[in-house]
């Protein structure tokens, strides 16, 4: 995965994140989840629920399970859980597990999801 560049001061231009939790990558261009991979086996899961999602915020739950903070999914952080909303044709959300990093996917992973 790609670090943010912290020398770049101006608007921002990228199009694409990629939030990782134990399990899972959710690759996200636009605010919405465009591509799930299992962390363990490489593999793109095409009928994951939050693909097709917008990215809704990052959760942080305090330790009795109730909400902390929620912040917009470009200033999610480590420790804290992705939220997809639901869409029209199916209202269940998409709670992620903790967050363990964040960052940009390589170019390579992006074609493979969104070839040209």
């Amino acid at each position: 995965m790609a670090s943010d560049s912290p020398q770049y001061s101006g608007p921002e231009r990228r199009r694409h994140r990629v939030y990782v939790t134990q399990h899972h990558e959710y690759h996200c261009k636009d605010g919405i989840c465009v591509a799930v991979r299992d962390v363990h086996t490489g593999a793109f899961l095409p009928s994951h629920m939050a693909i097709g999602r917008s990215a809704s915020g990052a959760v942080r739950l305090r330790a009795d399970g109730g909400i902390e903070s929620i912040v917009p999914p470009e200033n999610a952080e480590p420790g804290e859980r992705m939220h997809f909303a639901f869409d029209a044709d199916d209202r269940r959300d998409v709670l992620t597990s903790s967050l363990r990093e964040v960052g940009r996917p390589e170019r390579a992973v992006v074609a493979i999801y969104e070839p040209d």
